[in-house]
């Protein structure tokens, strides 16, 4: 009896073990977990897919738990314990399920089931906003394709796309700001060399003076479940790295297919950065390959080493 009786009770722990397997902070649906499900009631969940994706709601059923979505085909099962915030700028609050409405922009992260439900186990709401953007977030850049106009960055697995209307734009400091030969960008005067400590402003970018590592507070529009498209962008780490390097020269050499160009009386050496902002004296917009050596240009670029820079605008001022 007393083997018995040892027997049971170690018995009887095991199973208590195996009920507590698989609920972590890192598995947040107990594998053992059931959900109310409209169709098929109360079920077991399997570990099922994972999927995430940031749309806007279509359709919101309360007494279900169920939500739809612009542009995408899943329809998706709030379980029980998942954790449902509303995003405000840096700050998130808990909130029921009632408060998401349709036209509400989210990010859904779940597992899709055997019966084709997604299950959501995390639910982030994107508080409205006032300046014509549906979601906002910092991050750091991950790849970026200057000719194609996207990047990406570490924790959203969307695109970014920016066009014509995305504003970009940072505080630079002026000691970071050195022009070796030209004029100041903002007051024209003749700033060959100088430095002026203690100066900020803001100041406009352009894509291509982004670069992968940059930090970014980005607001977009969300196109679907894979692409944002940026509103506005701001550089949040000019002040860690030395940029916007502008100077005006004569152009001495030219070759289109490295995209270097050299200058007279001016020791960089500049890479033509794909997607560069190229333009002629009345701002129509040109190729390398339509600028000719001896043209007299503006240039604004980063430096890539001492004697290097990746040229982000190149335009012709006479």
């Amino acid at each position: 009896m007393k083997y018995g009786k040892t027997f049971f009770t170690m018995l009887a722990t095991a199973l208590l073990a195996l009920l507590f397997v698989g609920c972590s902070s890192n598995n947040p649906i107990d594998s053992t977990a059931t959900v109310s499900s409209p169709i098929t009631g109360n079920r077991l969940l399997d570990n099922g897919e994972p999927v995430q994706f940031t749309a806007k709601v279509a359709t919101a059923n309360n007494e279900m738990r169920m939500l739809t979505f612009e542009g995408v085909p899943d329809t998706v099962v709030a379980a029980q314990n998942c954790i449902i915030v509303r995003f405000n700028n840096e700050n998130e609050a808990p909130i029921p399920f009632s408060d998401i409405h349709q036209g509400d922009s989210l990010n859904m992260q779940g597992t899709r089931q055997q019966d084709g439900y997604v299950y959501a186990h995390r639910i982030q709401v994107c508080t409205p906003t006032e300046g014509g953007y549906d979601i906002a977030f910092r991050d750091t850049i991950t790849a970026i394709d200057y000719a194609a106009g996207s990047f990406t960055v570490a924790n959203h697995i969307q695109i970014i796309m920016i066009d014509s209307n995305t504003y970009i734009w940072g505080n630079i400091s002026h000691d970071r700001m050195r022009n070796r030969v030209g004029i100041d960008d903002m007051t024209g005067n003749n700033s060959a060399g100088k430095v002026t400590p203690n100066a900020n402003w803001d100041t406009v970018l352009t894509f291509t003076d982004l670069e992968v590592g940059d930090i970014v507070e980005v607001r977009a529009n969300i196109v679907d479940s894979s692409t944002f498209l940026a509103v506005s962008i701001k550089l949040a780490n000019c002040e860690s790295k030395q940029r916007c390097v502008i100077f005006n020269a004569h152009l001495a050499t030219i070759d289109v297919d490295t995209r270097i160009v050299t200058f007279n009386e001016n020791p960089w050496i500049a890479w033509v950065c794909n997607g560069a902002q190229l333009t002629a004296l009345d701002g129509a917009m040109l190729t390398l390959a339509d600028f000719n050596v001896g043209d007299y240009v503006a240039i604004k670029g980063v430096p890539i080493t001492a004697d290097s820079l990746k040229v982000s605008q190149m335009s012709i001022t006479e």
